[in-house]
């Protein structure tokens, strides 16, 4: 978990714009992936600090030749999901028990 520097968030508005990327979604929370890697932020405010500390949830695999990505982009969405809500809950990151329960999804 970091600071969120200065020009972050705009930086990670270009990475769904590059060849092969898309967005991702997940209720309020954005991120990025493409066929083969889907990555979340999940904010995660400090109020001891008064910082917003972010949590980056990364899933990737390498891809088998020949298999649908459409398949594959779901199962990321599923598992990166997962995986964000497990650890900004352990984390306990304030707003962790509103987060969505279904997938992130591309598009």
């Amino acid at each position: 978990m970091r600071e969120i520097p200065d020009g972050f968030k705009e930086q990670l508005a270009t990475y769904p714009q590059r060849k092969g990327n898309a967005p991702l979604r997940w209720g309020q929370v954005k991120g990025w992936g493409n066929d083969t890697v889907a990555n979340l932020y999940v904010d995660c405010p400090d109020a001891e600090r008064g910082l917003v500390k972010q949590v980056h949830v990364r899933v990737s695999y390498s891809k088998p030749y020949g298999h649908p990505v459409e398949n594959q982009r779901a199962l990321l969405g599923q598992l990166v999901a997962d995986g964000a809500r497990y650890v900004a809950k352990g984390l306990t990151c304030k707003g962790a028990e509103e987060l969505p329960t279904g997938p992130a999804t591309f598009g």
